[in-house]
């Protein structure tokens, strides 16, 4: 059928679900990305919360601005699937990433909950 992309939804299908994902994803960004802002200030001195503000809100720039050319690009270069994989190889990436590091990085954690995760 020639109405139907290459991944066998109808095109009305695929831009809502593109929609959808692209919002919901927006919104759990946002959310996090105040999570962090607010667990950071509370670990540096009061003088250096400003400077940690600008910094994170530096990176979060610079991520915004580079990320869709380089998301471009592997589109471009590997398709969907190469997209795709790129993606969840950062995810995944960033959770082991995590899961090795959490001890040195929040050493105030009590030892039950560290073992948890």
């Amino acid at each position: 059928n020639s109405d139907l992309l290459p991944i066998g939804l109808p095109p009305t299908a695929q831009k809502g679900s593109f929609i959808s994902l692209a919002l919901g994803l927006a919104i759990f960004q946002y959310s996090l990305s105040t999570s962090i802002t607010a667990e950071n200030t509370q670990r540096v001195r009061e003088d250096m919360k400003g400077t940690l503000i600008g910094m994170e809100h530096c990176m979060f720039s610079a991520a915004r601005v580079a990320t869709p050319a380089i998301g471009i690009g592997v589109l471009n270069a590997y398709g969907m699937g190469g997209l795709y994989a790129t993606c969840s190889s950062i995810f995944v990436g960033t959770f082991l990433l995590w899961t090795v590091t959490v001890e040195r990085f929040l050493p105030n954690l009590p030892p039950s909950d560290v073992k948890d995760r």
